[in-house]
């Protein structure tokens, strides 16, 4: 089965070398036990744009979509057998060294069905 990991740490939470390396590393490490599908880390909120349509056309707006005190700044896709096992995984990332860091684990819906993890 594969889950998402949306790291949600706190606006403007600073993300040092160190740290950087720690991400790296643990990266590193899902993808030689052949856990990792894909990470992407992301632009600061103030970077993003997106796109609606209330009525009419669709427009493009600057900024992030809300203004919440936390906004994903990365996501990974990862194997696991269980949600239990995902969580569990999560709760091991470096991220979480960043005081009041959220990670949301959501399965994905349908997307590698053929995967047996």
């Amino acid at each position: 089965m594969a889950f998402e990991l949306l790291i949600y740490p706190p606006d403007g939470a600073d993300m040092d070398s160190a740290m950087r390396k720690r991400l790296k590393n643990w990266l590193d490490d899902l993808r030689a036990q052949d856990l990792l599908i894909f990470a992407g880390p992301l632009y600061p909120a103030g970077a993003a744009n997106y796109v609606h349509r209330d009525s009419g056309s669709p427009q493009i707006e600057e900024g992030p979509v809300s203004n919440e005190t936390h906004v994903v700044s990365g996501t990974e896709y990862v194997r696991c057998k269980t949600m239990e096992e995902a969580l569990e995984l999560a709760s091991r990332h470096p991220a979480l060294e960043l005081s009041n860091t959220r990670i949301e684990v959501r399965e994905v819906w349908g997307l590698f069905e053929d995967d047996q993890a």
